[in-house]
């Protein structure tokens, strides 16, 4: 217990850094899939209005 108590404080820079990687990577991993949502709902309403149109 004491031992993995000791590598948890001596690990804390490193761990900063990993966290800030995570932290990033999720804000790009969102901010993809909201642009995937934006695209799909953008082509949608186009398919719509087309086919609206051939009618």
């Amino acid at each position: 217990m004491y031992t993995s108590k000791n590598q948890g404080c001596s690990s804390g820079k490193r761990w900063f850094k990993a966290g800030r990687a995570v932290e990033i990577l999720l804000l790009l991993t969102v901010t993809f899939l909201l642009l995937n949502l934006i695209t799909s709902f953008i082509m949608n309403r186009i398919n719509a209005a087309v086919q609206f149109t051939e009618r």
